[in-house]
């Protein structure tokens, strides 16, 4: 069950991006462009960083998509 920030963030990546944030994560895919993501957890060098990674777990969003929004 989400509480009311994670309920916020989904309905945010669903009017942003037309893709459900928490079943994005689930389904190890990116929110905005659907790029699958490999989490470090899993053996994968997909972010820059363990802070890039954090923030994957927080919007969703690949290494590229958040160089895109963020800047790198």
């Amino acid at each position: 069950m989400m509480n009311k920030l994670e309920q916020f963030q989904d309905d945010m990546a669903v009017n942003l991006f037309g893709r459900s944030r928490e079943l994005a994560i689930a389904g190890n895919g990116c929110v905005k462009c659907g790029a699958s993501v490999v989490l470090s957890k899993d053996g994968g060098l997909d972010f820059r960083d363990e802070l890039s990674e954090k923030e994957y777990l927080i919007s969703g969003l690949c290494q590229c998509c958040q160089d895109i929004i963020f800047g790198e």
